[in-house]
Formats: structure tokens, sequence, C-alpha cells
């Protein structure tokens, strides 16, 4: 949904609510919540910017309708709208009353472009999206499934509803729920599925998608069956096809537009990849903000040269529609950023949805509201609209007269002739629509005149009529396998395009005619005839593809890209057989390839090749440590000792490269369930040893991951030097830190005093000390747990809540906390602290909420106190004297371990570009209070182990028997799936609360400076 596109770039990992105190803005779009009044729709009208020639006409306003979220039209010309006034609260089921929300049609006057006629097809809706007009009525969601809303007598109102798809959730966000039906040349439905919700549905046929936050994905029109196409990306509203038959979604997270590959991995909040690696992208700017929604695909002959084959998407959050060129390289667009389309002086302006229609126009849905955002504000806002929405058409200068020709107004009153005929139309939009007439309406009294076209001097003409004849299951091999000659490469596309949607095996011809696209003269030919090959794939096709990677120029990464996915399908069906027992030798090249794909396939097989590549010298550097990981993972046992004789002698002297190796060793007996043997054990405490030898160069990296290998073999020798660096007061946080917990690991009595005085010190830096609580914490002794309480009470009150919560990583821990407030050798201020009181709760204390209740009834609440320092903070910050470029230094060294912005940093939480637009109260509050209002995206988990641990931490993969954490330093934590005894989600944010007591002040004032240049150009 599109409200949901401003959470995938929080400040925080929780975001909070804007305060009823916020300042006026200067710049009315600069703001979250707009400053402005809202306008009547002609005023509104008056507002708008269009490049020269074109216009923009009033279709309809509310009452008429009310927040619009998807359109489309049909094949009258009439216009269809999702229509919703619970936005963003879904009634619940088992509420009195029923929704609200509606599907309206609209009747629209060619002339003025208004609508001369609303009706309300479907009511009693709960927060509708994702329309397509279909037959006697539409597909259409509303909570929880896909329904096919029929008018069954003609009336033009809906009398049945009958579910195709459903239920999904909706129990984690009712507003990144699915979205955006759109039909494709083959007459799949294709949708996206929004942030956050976790679904799985199944068509007729019995087979089931699972889709956990953000996916694209296609279904049949008559519910038979639902197929998964992509993972990611991470919150898409909107897809539009160009005539060739790509596919572009609009994503409210990494960048505006992607395109979609079917199988690709999307970068996700620190997800893996499924081994190919990440799709890759094609932009690199974000028109300046990250609220995208919507996306359409400019095709039609009538609009001028230079805008057609573009791309548009609504940007709510700057009231604009943004504009993109396309340059190919090779199959590989890049988009290339041109002027803005549309722009408002009126911030309500929220454009979120596109339609073109087949007389050239274009229909925009504008969400109009003071507030888009439901992270960046709270959904209880008062200032939320609910009842104005307005559609717009933007009409295109006359600029070609010869495509203005009579055509059919009106297409679902067309002739099969005529219908026929309109498959050269130009405008893709209506031809799509003929081809749905064909087959929906005409059926096989279509065949013949469809056929004609064929033999069209129209290349268009000639693959619509191709696709009609599939629909209706008249094309045969033969036809398709003529079209894959054909001159003119848009055809050979679509002719191969649909090779791949062809079920069951393929004809030896087929292969054969497949195999030659792939040197294809058009690079869209060979990356659809990868595609297909890929739908029906044969161990014969490896060294075919094996050779398109290695030729392929980089610059067209997403053939490469598709290559090697579709590599890996010929893999698993046979080729790792076929390439081991063939009589050829694979070239080094060859092997490298192959072995780059098989870190993906995990199965023995694959292993095996993997570790013939090692032996063999033949695994690329990037690659080495997946490949490692998964031979230990899936290779036979006994062939361990093996591969750690490989890798001890692959560079021997790279302390780095061998701590890396050795860590990949490591996570693969893990995953697998496995103990090291004695053998690599060896080698680990060899490469520890050499690691942290006296004179080594200090490296953060080197030192954390000697000190971990060291602390997991609990290595005695290597505990003179883990000393020296925990007293080198040069030496960074994550290292002491690291040496400390595996001195403690190894011998805990030995070294528990000297680490105690390091959290004693209010000198050492609060993250430092708090790192070194959770070791001691974690040695489970009584005199380690009563040595902290001391350090705890002389803290600032900021740095003991941390210190308090690392002592309570454990229940033991955590009774001693209660018992000393109790006891008041610790102030009961530290209950108030939601990560200390969160912490108690998972280790289950009894009678614990009567006994914090006692202690705390006459304090005053936490949030007071946060309050005042937020104030403090506000007063203090003079934006002239504060530096935007020292503050970028304060972000690099204190954010981006966990946040991305401007393409730097990790993806622990959400990325933060055009945050400045939050303003400085708001950001003020996300640093400061963090746990005021935490998206359960973010919010952590307490895993409790069965020796006791209780380990936070966001969920990043299950990878066989290990889950794998993330902490607030941005650190993996890796704990064995046998060992946890209960999973338990937090309310609280990753984030750590006191952040604004760790950083001077200066710097506090310089990182707000950095973060609030950091805003959406606001229109001129």
């Amino acid at each position: 949904m599109p409200i949901a596109s401003l959470s995938s770039r929080a400040l925080a990992l929780c975001l909070l609510a804007l305060p009823a105190f916020a300042q006026p803005a200067k710049n009315p779009f600069a703001e979250a919540v707009r400053t402005t009044e809202p306008l009547t729709a002609e005023q509104q009208l008056k507002t708008f910017k269009l490049p020269e020639g074109f216009t923009i006409q009033l279709v309809a306003h509310e009452p008429d309708l009310h927040k619009p979220i998807n359109i489309a039209v049909d094949a009258k010309g009439r216009l269809w709208v999702t229509s919703s006034i619970e936005y963003p609260w879904a009634v619940k089921a088992d509420a009195p009353g029923k929704p609200r929300d509606a599907i309206k049609v609209m009747e629209i006057d060619p002339a003025t472009g208004r609508a001369t006629k609303v009706t309300t097809f479907a009511d009693g809706l709960n927060i509708p999206a994702g329309v397509y007009p279909y037959k006697d009525g539409a597909i259409a969601f509303s909570i929880p499934n896909i329904y096919h809303f029929r008018d069954t007598d003609g009336d033009g109102v809906a009398d049945k509803r009958d579910v195709l798809y459903g239920p999904f959730d909706t129990s984690r966000d009712t507003h990144g729920m699915t979205n955006s039906f759109t039909l494709g040349f083959d007459g799949w439905l294709y949708a996206t599925h929004g942030f956050n919700n976790q679904s799985k549905i199944a068509g007729k046929d019995g087979h089931a998608i699972e889709m956990k936050s953000g996916h694209v994905y296609r279904m049949a029109l008559d519910g038979s069956r639902v197929e998964l196409l992509t993972r990611g990306p991470v919150n898409p509203f909107g897809l539009a096809f160009d005539p060739l038959g790509n596919l572009f979604v609009a994503d409210c997270h990494t960048k505006p537009i992607q395109q979609v590959i079917r199988g690709a991995w999307f970068e996700h909040f620190g997800r893996p990849h499924d081994g190919i690696g990440f799709y890759p992208k094609i932009m690199g700017h974000l028109h300046g903000s990250t609220g995208i929604a919507g996306v359409v695909s400019l095709e039609d002959d009538r609009w001028p040269a230079e805008f057609r084959g573009n791309l548009i998407c609504g940007n709510p959050v700057t009231s604009r529609v943004n504009r993109d060129a396309i340059d190919w390289k090779g199959s590989t667009p890049t988009l290339v950023e041109k002027p803005d389309f549309v722009e408002s002086a009126d911030p309500w302006f929220r454009p979120v949805a596109f339609a073109l229609s087949p007389d050239g126009s274009l229909y925009v849905a504008d969400f109009y509201n003071r507030i888009i955002g439901h992270y960046e504000v709270p959904l209880t806002h008062p200032g939320r609209d609910r009842e104005r929405g307005r559609i717009w058409r933007i009409v295109p200068p006359p600029v070609n007269a010869d495509a203005r020709r009579a055509w059919p107004s009106d297409l679902s009153k067309a002739t099969a002739g005529q219908l026929a005929e309109c498959l050269d139309h130009p405008s893709l939009i209506t031809r799509k629509l003929a081809a749905d007439e064909l087959v929906d309406r005409v059926g096989k009294e279509a065949v013949e005149p469809v056929r004609k076209q064929l033999a069209s001097a129209s290349a268009r003409a000639r693959a619509g009529a191709l696709w009609v004849l599939e629909r209706l299951g008249e094309a045969t091999e033969r036809q398709i396998l003529i079209a894959a000659a054909d001159p003119d490469p848009l055809v050979r596309t679509h002719a191969v395009r649909m090779l791949g949607e062809r079920a069951g095996d393929w004809s030896a011809v087929a292969r054969s005619t497949a195999k030659t696209l792939l040197s294809d003269a058009g690079p869209l030919v060979r990356r659809s005839a990868v595609e297909a090959i890929a739908r029906h794939p044969s161990a014969a096709g490896v060294y075919d593809l094996t050779h398109l990677v290695e030729t392929t120029p980089p610059a067209d990464t997403h053939l490469v890209y598709a290559a090697r996915l579709a590599l890996r399908e010929c893999l698993t069906a046979g080729g790792l057989d076929f390439v081991n027992r063939a009589r050829k030798v694979p070239s080094p090249a060859e092997v490298r390839t192959i072995a780059s794909v098989c870190v993906a396939i995990p199965t023995p097989e694959a292993a095996t090749f993997l570790l013939n590549a090692v032996r063999g010298n033949h695994v690329d550097p990037g690659v080495m440590g997946d490949a490692v990981k998964h031979l230990v993972r899936h290779a036979p046992a006994d062939q361990m000792d093996g591969l750690v004789a490989l890798c001890r002698q692959r560079d021997p002297n790279n302390a780095d490269g061998q701590l890396a190796l050795f860590k990949s060793v490591k996570d693969g007996a893990a995953a697998r369930g496995a103990a090291l043997t004695p053998a690599a054990r060896e080698w680990g405490a060899q490469v520890a040893k050499t690691a942290l030898a006296p004179g080594k160069k200090l490296s953060s990296q080197r030192t954390v991951a000697a000190a971990e290998v060291a602390r997991d073999l609990k290595l005695a020798a290597a505990q003179e030097d883990l000393a020296r660096v925990l007293a080198d007061a040069s030496a960074d946080a994550q290292s002491r830190g690291a040496c400390a917990d595996a001195l403690l690991k190894i011998d805990p009595a030995a070294h528990v005093q000297r680490v105690v005085a390091i959290v004693a010190d209010a000198k050492q830096a609060t993250s430092l000390r708090e790192s070194l609580a959770r070791a001691v914490a974690d040695v489970n002794t009584d005199e380690a747990r009563q040595s902290l309480l001391m350090p705890i009470r002389t803290a600032s009150h900021a740095a003991g809540v941390r210190l308090a919560v690392a002592l309570a990583s454990r229940p033991e821990g955590a009774n001693v906390l209660l018992e000393s407030i109790e006891r008041k050798t610790l102030l009961p201020r530290l209950l108030m602290e939601a990560p200390v009181r969160d912490k108690l709760n998972a280790a289950k204390i009894k009678d614990l909420d009567a006994r914090i209740a006692a202690l705390t009834k006459d304090l005053p609440p936490a949030s007071a106190d946060l309050d005042k320092a937020i104030a403090i903070r506000r007063a203090q910050f003079t934006a002239g004297k504060a530096s935007a470029t020292r503050g970028k230094d304060v972000y690099a060294k204190s954010c981006a371990v966990c946040h991305q912005l401007d393409g730097q940093g990790a993806t622990v939480g959400p990325q933060l570009d055009g945050v400045g637009a939050r303003g400085l109260d708001r950001i003020l509050e996300d640093v400061i209070d963090p746990n005021r209002n935490v998206d359960p995206m973010f919010r952590y988990v307490n895993v409790t182990t069965k020796d006791g641990d209780i380990v936070s931490g966001l969920p990043r993969r299950e990878e066989g028997q290990s889950l794998v954490l993330i902490d607030s330093t941005g650190k993996e934590i890796t704990i064995n799936k046998a060992q946890i005894q209960s999973r338990e989600p937090s309310k609280l944010s990753l984030m750590p609360t006191g952040f604004h007591e760790a950083v001077k002040p200066g710097e506090f004032n310089d990182l707000l400076a950095f973060l609030l240049s950091k805003t959406a150009e606001a229109p001129n």
C-alpha cells in the first residue's frame, strides 16, 4: 500500500509520533505532517505544473470517492477505483457494522475528462486494493482475500463475490498488503505483496506460495494457481509492463523502480541472498525521497517522442510525479533521471497510482492527505484525512495525427475483426485490452481474424496475435518457432517468452531454438531465451549458459544475473552429473563459473564439484568463503580434514584470509549441526595465535575474528595476547570487548576482576562498558554478578541502564538486579526503563509486576525525563553553528553500523535517505527515545537458551541448525536451534536508549545538521 512507503527509511529501528509541539515548517513540503490547509479540488487544479503542451483535468473528487489506492481502465474506457475511508484502520471481522470502503466505476467525458457517472460497484469492503476489470466484474483485494466481484444481473453493481485466493496475512501491517493487479501478455494476473506481512496462499491445484514481506507473484484468473516470481523487493507498490514484456516494479524502499526477473532475490534489511547474489539495480538516484508509489510505462505513439518509453512513478512525499528515461545496456535498463513530469504547489497532493487510457490520456490517483506515512506519524494522529481523494487526467499534446485514426471507442462492443486490428493500436493498453476482449469475450471465434494478423506488417500486431492464439490454446509450436525467427526482435522476444511459458517438456526443436537464441543479435531476445531455459532446464544447457556468463559484457548485469539463475536450474536438473561424466573436461574458466553457482545449490553433488574446484584452485577469491562453508555443510563428513588442509595452504601468510576461511568452516559446521574436527581446531588455534601475536598492527576486524576463535576453542595459550589487547586503551571498543569475552570464556575466575575494573571506569566508552558487562554476566557465577552492582550504581543513568540490561542477560542476573533494587542497593528508577523491564520479563521472575509496581509507585514516568532531554537538546541546537560536514563523520562512526544513507552503511535497520523531511523535533524524538512506537519489523526477540542465556537481537536468517540474530552493534550472533528453549518477541527497538548521552553535545548537533540536510527536494 502506498502509505507504507515511508516506513522503509525510518530514522531509528522504531519510529515515533510527530509531537504536538512541532514547529511550523518554513517549507510545507519538508514536513511529514503538512502545515497548510486542504484545498478544494478546483483550487488544487490551479497548482499543477506540467511540461509544455500537456493539460491536466479534474476527473472526480470527494464525496464521489475517498482515498483512491489502485486504479484501472476497462474495455469500455471506464475507470475503476478502489476507494477507502477505513485506511489505515482495517475493520476487524468481529466489529459491529460493516466496512465502508468500495470499488467505484467512473464513466468519463472524453472532452472534459470529468466523470459523468460514478457507480459504486461493490461496497462493504475493507481497505481494497489491486483492481483488475474482468468479464462481468472485477478481481480485487479486500481484507483478507482476493475476490472476483461479479455483476450477474447486468445492473452495474456486484451481486456476487467469489474468493479466488486467501486469506492474506494482515496481522503485522494492514497497509502493506497485496496490490497493483496487472495483466501480463501471457494472461496471468501479476501482483505485489507489501512490506512486513507473512502470507501463505494457494490455488485450487494445491500449489502454495509463502511470502514474507515484499514479493512479486502472479495468479491465474480462475483461482487455479498462484506462482512466486521474486523474493523482494522490500515494499513494492506498482507494476508496469513495457511492449517487450519487461515488467517493472515500484519499490518504496531500496530504489524507486526495479525490473522483475523471475527468481530474483532483492536486498531486504540484511537478509541474505540465495547464493547467486542480489538482483542488480537499475538506478542510483532516489528522486529526493523514498516513498514511491505506482509506476507506468508511457507506451503510446501519440505522446511526444521524448516521453515515449519513459517510466514515471508517484512520489507522494515530494508531491510530484517523477520521470525516468531508459538507457539500455544490452538487456539491462539503466534509468536516467529526467525533469519531473508533474509538480504541485499543494503539499497535500499524493500521487499513488496511474493508468493509461486507450484515448492516450493518463489517469493519476491522488491520495490527497496532510499525512502520508504511518510510521513517521502515528496512526492515531488527528491530522490524518480520511475523506478527500481526487482523480486527475493528463492529456498529451496532439503530436501524431496518423496515430489518431478512427479506432473503436468501446472495445466491449467491437467485433472480432476490429479487435484483431487493434492489436496494432498505438497504445499498449489498448492492444492489451483488445487481446483480453478477444480471449475473454469473443473466444474461439477470434481465431481466424487473429491468425490474419500473423502476416501483418506490424511487429507488435504479429506478437499480439500470437499471444492471443496461445491464450486461446490455438497457437502451435510451429507458429511459435516461426515467430522465433522473425526479422523483428520484438516478435522474437515474445516468441521465446511464450516458449518458456509452455507447460511440459520441450521438444528437441524447441530446445534447439532456445539455444540458438542465446546468441541472437537482440540482447532482450538473449535474456528472454535464458529465462525460458530456466523454466525448462536440462543438463545439456550447462555449457551454453556458462559460455554466456563468461562472454557477456559486464555492463549487461541483468543478462549475467539471469544466466546464472538459469545455470543453477540446469545444474540442479542433472547438469552436475552431466559435467562430471562428460568426456569434455571443463576449462578453468568454466569450472570457476559453475563453482560460483554451485554455492547456491545445497546438495552433496554440488559439494563434490566444489571440492574438486577448490583442489584445482579454480574458485574465485570472492566465492571461496561461501564455497568452504557449503562444503563443510554438505560434503561427506570424512572430507572435512582434507578441506582444512586445503584452506591452510591457501595464502597461509594472510592472517585475515585465514581467519575468514576458518570462520567459513566454523559456520558451515554450525549449520550442519556438527562439531569441529581436531584438525580444524588445531588450525583455528594456529590462525588465532598468529593474528594476535605481539608486534602485529591492531586491526579491529582481525582482532575480533581472532578473539572469537580463541573464545570458541577456549585457547588457554591465547590469554596473554588477549589480555594485552584488553588493556590497550588505544584499541577500539569492539576489539577490547571481544578479547574480554574470550578471556572470560577461557578462564573466568582469572579474569573477571580485570574486566570488571574496566566496566567500573567511567572514563571508558559506554559501549565498551556495556559489552564487557554482558560478558561478565555470562560468566554465570554469583561473584561475577555481584561485581557488576557497584559499576551500575556509580554510572550515569543512561550508562547504568545499559549495564543493568547486560546484567539481566541471564535469569540469575535479572533476579540479582531486582533484589538489589529491593534492598536499595540500586535505584528503582532503573525499573522505569523499557529495556530493563523487557529483560526482567524474559527472565520469568515470580510476581514481577507486583514487585515493580511497589518499587516504582512514587516515581514519575520515564517519558518525562526523555521529554526533558528532548527539550534541552532542541534548545541547544542552532542550525547556523552546527556542521553537516562534521555530522557526516559522526553518522559514519555512530549510526552507519545499523543504518544506510546515500548507499553507505549497514541495513540492520531502515535506510535513512530523505530523513531530513521529518524536521528537527521528530528526529530528536527518534534518536533520544527510540522505544515509543516500534514497528514489528524492527522489534528484537529475546531468545532463551537451554543453558540460561537470554540473547536479544533481530532475527536475520536460519541456516540449517543455526539461528542467526544481529545485535545493536550490527554483530551477528549464531545460536544452535537445538539449544533454544524459547523465543519471545519484544515490543522494543534494538536501538539503545541514551544515545544522546554517549555523544558530545557539539557532535550531537552536527549529527542533527547532517540528518536535516538529507531532505526531499521541495517544488520550486
